[in-house]
């Protein structure tokens, strides 16, 4: 026994407990078997519970569902073997958020190699997590802002990410690229070449580059691209991940082509040396004697060797040309200097055709002359060509004129600003005024548009991308013209904008008869509103209404804002049932046979209200004969048709009453007829007589005229009679 060094010892422990509790980082120890038998602090006080709680707890609950299994298998793998752990896993802290770890734990052996214990730590590393992650889309909004096919990899060579341009070219998507998917698009004659070209810079990590033809999914055909990748080291040169881009250079691979096919071409063609050149070489004297022609000028000329030699040549040239030509020929002689100059010389058909003719000398060592070379080629074409390009560029700016269109160049290193002469015209410029720059044109701009277009074109400039925009230009003379703008840069070899061209178009008519349109539209609409007629147009292959007019919406009851017209099953609704059948009826035979049709019927509003229409219907077909559209006008019939109902109730109305009173009439006849009850009626009073005389003067004709009083002996009976009496005065 040895109390007081256990005290010792048990002081150091704690000592070191309080050091490990002191720790920013959770740190734990843990028997071989992967018990835990000591937490620090920060366990406690992350977990929210006790260390009696925490190691009788069963830790794996504080751990992510998604990371435990991964965690604990790897766990397990290090008490098996004996290796050390590291594992990112998310803990669950006590407000239940969870947060990233990086966990690490290493054996204790004894002096046998038999593990006593394992500690470990737990260091928070959510923040680097986030950050990571933040970075990673940093990363994959720059991969996608590149403007090539970019691509990552990961250390083991499988590809992790393509941006949208690999995508779009190659129709791949992400899912079907990542790993070896990539291998789809190359071509086969390439893949085992680029492949093993590949998998020797994933070995050495040496930046990798090859070429390669990938598959475009626009048509199928392969195009050549520079394949680079480099990878990214950390700290102690381990490679974290591979970068690269894939650019384009089908044009330059059939560049090279062509180049190499003119190096064959040339090497067959010097074998042959001056012969097949394609012009006419020839050789003299230092006196200016020809003493060779290579045979373009006998075939040209279509004379023989002797009449060419010598000076005979020059009995081809042009009787205008030859005194000049010559008297320079000579001169140059004298002097030495070399000749240039146009000529026409007679072809072998008797045409002159100009050639360009130019002639050095040869020199020794001291400089005499030994002997003169000349070539002659034939520049008729392109005087011609020169002639038909003033006469086209004359017509261009006639053409300018006429579109009222003017072509800009604009310098951007020395903002020197050129204009075609219409642009004088447009931006109204004199011959004093300083156009060079581009501020002028910017102040020539109506002050409330120059503030968006110098907004557009600095972005333009900025992002390298085409310029557009539609503004006013105020001429010194108060004139104010609209005036629409294009643009297009120029990069150079590094991607920087040089310079931008581009067009601007006088609009202002354009602009006049927009708005003319619009007026003419609104008068439409009124039109329309006044006289109760809306359109429509329909779209049978999508069976779906594209244009309603406002009035239309409006007689339906439908607001005239809303963004799309009803679609069928809203249209069909709106219809009074009993019109439906009828009229899908009309519509499908009316589809069928591609034919023009009308129809009545009625919709129902949502108060209830019935309005009437009469749909006008007309079929648009295309060159095939195909139904493409349909079109037509509906128009609002409710007050005619009430008209109409109410009409209908009057003339029954009055065949009712017509009927009715020629019923009557035949019973009054029949009792009229009856002429005994005429006399038991009447009487022969004077009384009587006397009415019946004053009655003919009212009634000279057939009338029926009913006369009513008393007689005196019974008026219950006389009113009867009387009432039920009617007679004819004839």
């Amino acid at each position: 026994m040895n109390p007081p060094r256990e005290d010792s010892v048990r002081r150091a422990e704690s000592e070191i407990r309080d050091v490990i509790d002191a720790i920013p980082a959770m740190v734990w120890i843990a028997a071989p078997d992967g018990k835990g038998t000591f937490i620090n602090r920060a366990w406690t006080e992350y977990l929210g519970l006790s260390l009696e709680e925490i190691l009788g707890f069963d830790w794996p609950r504080t751990v992510h569902p998604d990371d435990v299994d991964r965690y604990l298998a790897a766990w397990r793998l290090s008490l098996a073997s004996g290796q050390p752990l590291e594992q990112e896993v998310r803990y669950r802290r006590a407000d239940g958020e969870y947060r990233w770890f990086l966990s690490r734990a290493l054996p204790v052996r004894n002096k046998r190699g038999e593990i006593v214990e394992w500690y470990g730590i737990a260091a928070d590393i959510e923040d680097r997590k986030r950050a990571q992650e933040a970075e990673r889309r940093r990363e994959s909004e720059l991969i996608e802002a590149i403007p090539a096919m970019a691509w990552s990899a990961s250390p083991d060579s499988s590809c992790t990410y393509v941006n949208k341009n690999w995508t779009e070219y190659t129709g791949l998507s992400l899912e079907e690229t990542v790993g070896s998917g990539w291998l789809r698009a190359v071509h086969q004659q390439d893949a085992e070449q680029h492949l093993s070209s590949w998998q020797k810079s994933v070995a050495t990590g040496q930046p990798f580059q090859n070429e390669v033809r990938f598959r475009r999914a626009a048509d199928g055909q392969y195009r050549w691209f520079t394949v680079r990748g480099v990878p990214l080291l950390d700290e102690q040169g381990r490679i974290l991940k591979w970068y690269g881009i894939a650019v384009d250079i089908e044009d330059r691979k059939r560049a090279e082509q062509a180049r190499e096919e003119a190096a064959r071409r040339s090497e067959r063609e010097l074998r042959e040396v001056i012969e097949r050149i394609p012009a006419m070489v020839w050789m003299t004297l230092p006196d200016g004697t020809a003493t060779f022609v290579n045979r373009g000028w006998t075939e040209y000329f279509g004379l023989s060797l002797e009449d060419i030699l010598g000076w005979g040549w020059s009995r081809t040239v042009h009787p205008d040309d030859v005194e000049q030509f010559v008297g320079k020929w000579r001169a140059s002689l004298a002097t030495g200097k070399p000749l240039e100059g146009e000529i026409r010389v007679r072809r072998a058909d008797g045409e002159y055709r100009c050639f360009l003719v130019r002639v050095v000398s040869a020199r020794d060592e001291q400089g005499k002359i030994l002997n003169w070379y000349g070539a002659g080629t034939e520049i008729e074409d392109r005087k011609r060509a020169e002639d038909a390009l003033r006469a086209s560029e004359a017509s261009l700016l006639y053409a300018q004129r006429l579109t009222r269109t003017c072509s800009w160049r604009h310098e951007v290193l020395s903002d020197k600003v050129t204009v075609s002469p219409e642009g004088l015209l447009m931006y109204g410029i004199e011959p004093e005024d300083d156009a060079s720059s581009a501020d002028f044109y910017f102040r020539r701009m109506h002050p409330k548009d120059r503030p968006r277009v110098e907004q557009a074109y600095a972005a333009a400039l900025l992002r390298r991308t085409d310029f557009e925009a539609e503004f006013r230009i105020v001429r010194p003379d108060g004139t104010i013209i609209d005036t629409r703008s294009i643009g297009h840069p120029i990069l150079d070899e590094r991607g920087d904008v040089v310079e931008f061209v581009g067009a601007s178009i006088d609009v202002t008519e354009h602009h006049r008869a927009a708005q003319a349109l619009r007026r003419s539209e609104a008068y439409l609409a009124e039109a329309q509103r006044l006289a109760k007629t809306g359109s429509w147009a329909y779209d049978p292959a999508a069976e779906k209404a594209i244009y309603w007019s406002d009035e239309m919406l409006r007689m339906f009851g439908l607001d005239p804002q809303r963004s799309n017209p009803p679609d069928g099953e809203e249209f069909l609704r709106l219809m009074h049932p009993e019109d439906r059948d009828r009229f899908n009826e009309l519509y499908e035979r009316s589809r069928i046979q591609k034919t023009d049709w009308n129809a009545d019927y009625r919709i129902v509003l949502p108060d209830g209200a019935i309005k009437h229409f009469h749909v006008v219907h007309h079929p648009v077909l295309n060159e095939s004969g195909d139904l493409v559209e349909n079109f037509g006008t509906a128009i609002d019939v409710t007050e005619q048709a009430q008209a109409r109902i109410e009409l209908e109730k009057a003339v029954e109305e009055i065949k009712r009453l017509k009927d009715q009173l020629h019923d009557e009439n035949v019973v009054l006849r029949e009792q009229i007829d009856q002429a005994f009850m005429f006399e038991e009626i009447v009487g022969t009073s004077s009384g009587l007589q006397g009415v019946l005389s004053r009655l003919v003067k009212v009634a000279p004709t057939d009338s029926s005229v009913l006369v009513s009083g008393e007689t005196g002996t019974g008026k219950g009976i006389k009113k009867l009679r009387i009432r039920k009496s009617h007679f004819k005065l004839r």
